[in-house]
């Protein structure tokens, strides 16, 4: 489990806030949103785009919320 999911998931309860519910609001799947908020790989536009949207619900930045990988960090 990714560290901010925690973070995620109090702020859904704080709110009140499903995954389903937001991504009904939001137009991603379940499945996306499920995926992005755990912190699991998943590459493309859509996924880009959920965690822009999870770091907007968040008030953080998406560097913050989702950090690079540590083999990508090596890389770059």
């Amino acid at each position: 489990m990714a560290p901010a999911t925690l973070k995620i998931k109090t702020r859904m309860l704080e709110r009140g806030d499903s995954i389903a519910g937001l991504a009904r609001e939001w137009n991603f799947t379940r499945a996306l949103l499920t995926k992005v908020i755990h912190g699991e790989r998943c590459g493309g536009d859509l996924a880009i785009a959920a965690q822009k949207r999870v770091a907007r619900y968040m008030n953080t930045s998406v560097r913050a919320l989702f950090p690079a990988p540590q083999s990508a960090r090596k890389a770059a």
